[in-house]
């Protein structure tokens, strides 16, 4: 009347005696094809990358459901993959407090933390906010000015009579200092268009009119005229009118560019420029991106330098595939993290280099021992068939390479200390003949195929007689009785 219901791997739960056991499928627990740690792996893969793993949904028909969590303070998670962790680093006081201490002369802050990417360490900045513009700042305050061709429509007033307009001291304390420019006679007129901005011979002094009404300049290049655009807008058409002036702030001279008079925030970083919009009216949109070069550099940012993740297994991977290992890179904005993981049966992992590797035979056999607890003795590759299973739930058993024969734990067998001495030396527990009154009356017995003499409160001495076993297996096995 002992029989019972045992859940099967990977699911679990408590045997029920004479009925049905209540099993659940925790994929963060098992190991399956859709569970976390799959067959062969050592650990799990959010074990494997420092994270938490959560089944929400235990019901056995429910898979693939369970995610990667990231540990506090840093958020984040993955739905059947790695999580992608992260603080923003903003939510810091003492960062944000760095941005808003820049104020104008009303008090407003000119300038505000940015965090683009809560994923990655140390990248937060100070961006200026409108109308203040300028390159932002990492970890730091930025240089933000205010520029009144921009700000105030300076701009505007000079391009529409085709002049340049300039700002001399574009800070947020002086004000009413711009001036429009006549890129003919170089005359200057403070808040205001240059009257009389004509040139007095060559061709522009006939078209310079028309392109003027159009908000651009007249330039001459050999017998020839143009219409040109008002930096730092860009273009120009010959004998007339430009259609469409463009800002490409990745290669133009302004507040809101990318680069300046003496430097460009990402070619002084080594990375790429890209304006996605280069309409006059579409500003502080450019972007620095990593340069790719062999392909595994990535990432980008808006208005500033982008911090740039390496997957080092791009450089790495034949290190680990010449020791047939796999490689993988859990840190891809930090170097020297890679590591060499061993492939299933397989298990250990190294960082930077080769893996030195063990054989878990349990990672093969271990169904075999049927929902009793499979133990490898030895993990070492040279070591094999001295994986052997082990009762469960209380019981006492053990025997290698194939499933215990289990005995109720009573008497001194009933103690779990006494059991694990004789299980942990690969032997089962035996209770004495007196197993109610005596509870120090066990033994540890040797386990099949091993022989020797049960030792009373100790571990056996064991022995296998490999040819002794040999004949006894034949002659069970023989058909026609001949003595071996």
């Amino acid at each position: 009347g002992d029989w019972e219901c045992r859940c099967v791997a990977p699911q679990t739960g408590t045997a029920a005696v004479q009925g049905r056991a209540v099993c659940v499928l925790d994929e963060c627990v098992g190991v399956c094809a859709t569970c976390a740690q799959k067959p062969g792996e050592l650990v799990g893969l959010c074990e494997r990358n420092g994270q938490t793993c959560t089944d929400p949904n235990t019901d056995g028909a429910q898979r693939g459901d369970w995610y990667c969590a990231c540990r506090a303070p840093a958020s984040g998670r993955g739905v059947t993959s790695v999580a992608v962790c992260g603080e923003d680093e903003c939510s810091l006081e003492a960062n944000r407090a760095v941005c808003a201490g820049a104020v104008d002369a009303s008090g407003q802050p000119t300038q505000q933390c940015v965090d683009a990417n809560p994923a990655a360490s140390g990248d937060w900045e100070c961006r200026c906010t409108p109308p203040y513009a300028g390159a932002a700042a990492r970890g730091a305050r930025a240089t933000c000015g205010y520029d009144e061709c921009t700000a105030e429509g300076g701009a505007s007033v000079c391009r529409g009579a085709g002049q340049a307009c300039t700002d001399p001291a574009p800070r947020p304390q002086q004000r009413g200092d711009w001036f429009c420019t006549c890129a003919h006679t170089g005359m200057t007129q403070v808040g205001g268009v240059v009257a009389g901005c004509a040139p007095a011979e060559g061709p522009c002094a006939a078209n310079a009119g028309l392109c003027s009404a159009a908000g651009q300049t007249c330039v001459v290049r050999g017998d020839e005229w143009y219409c040109a655009c008002v930096p730092p807008l860009d273009g120009e058409q010959l004998g007339g009118v430009v259609g469409s002036c463009h800002l490409d702030e990745c290669r133009s001279v302004c507040e809101t560019c990318a680069q300046t008079q003496s430097s460009h925030v990402c070619y002084d970083a080594g990375q790429e420029c890209f304006d996605p919009r280069e309409d006059e009216d579409s500003r502080g949109d450019w972007e620095c991106r990593c340069a790719h070069g062999n392909g595994a550099h990535v990432g980008a940012a808006v208005g500033t330098a982008a911090v740039c993740s390496f997957d080092e297994c791009e450089t790495h991977r034949s290190v680990c595939e010449g020791a047939n290992q796999r490689c993988f890179d859990g840190g891809l904005t930090t170097l020297g993290d890679w590591r060499c993981w061993c492939e299933a049966p397989h298990s250990g992992n190294a960082i930077a280099g080769v893996a030195s590797c063990g054989h878990d035979e349990c990672l093969v056999y271990g169904k075999e021992c049927r929902g009793q607890d499979c133990v490898d003795t030895n993990t070492s590759p040279e070591s094999q068939n001295d994986w052997w299973c082990k009762c469960t739930d209380g019981s006492s058993g053990t025997a290698q390479g194939g499933p215990a024969q289990c005995e109720a734990a009573f008497g001194g067998c009933a103690i779990a200390g006494n059991r694990r001495v004789c299980e942990q030396a690969g032997q089962r527990c035996v209770p004495g003949t007196d197993v109610v009154a005596d509870p120090m009356d066990w033994r540890c017995a040797c386990a099949s195929p091993s022989r020797g003499e049960p030792e009373a409160r100790g571990v056996a001495e064991c022995v296998l007689d490999e040819c002794e076993e040999a004949c006894i297996t034949g002659a069970r096995a023989s058909a026609s009785g001949v003595h071996q």
